[in-house]
């Protein structure tokens, strides 16, 4: 069992908006058309085609940095490290460009809000 994280393609957007409870599929479509989408897919078995399990919308319109715009996990997929995979695909990705990342959540979102101490962060 793996789970990997990897640009999304044209052919994910239907199981990508399926993970979004508010199907928000134009934003998503956009983002997949314009290579700013990461997705995570777990195999359980290495033989068999993966599953999306969750993904993360970024963009770099905030100030010439990177912002991460949307992140979300499957349900049954949680608390299994798969937000920090896609977190951290996200900074590796802001560092190669020489960028700051940035991120915003609400006060409620407390698994958010870990998520970004757990990866170091800075509340502003």
């Amino acid at each position: 069992m793996a789970t990997t994280v990897r640009l999304a393609e044209d052919n994910d957007i239907e199981n990508i908006v399926r993970l979004d409870h508010l199907h928000r599929d134009k934003l998503i479509t956009e983002y997949v058309h314009e290579k700013q989408c990461m997705v995570a897919v777990f195999r359980a078995d290495e033989n068999k085609e993966g599953e999306i399990v969750g993904f993360v919308l970024y963009h770099k319109h905030f100030f010439e940095s990177y912002f991460i715009e949307l992140l979300i996990v499957a349900e049954k997929f949680r608390r299994r490290g798969i937000a920090s995979l896609l977190v951290s695909e996200i900074i590796q990705v802001s560092v190669s460009k020489v960028c700051k990342l940035f991120t915003s959540t609400n006060a409620s979102n407390h698994p958010m809000q870990q998520l970004c101490h757990k990866l170091g962060f800075v509340k502003s």
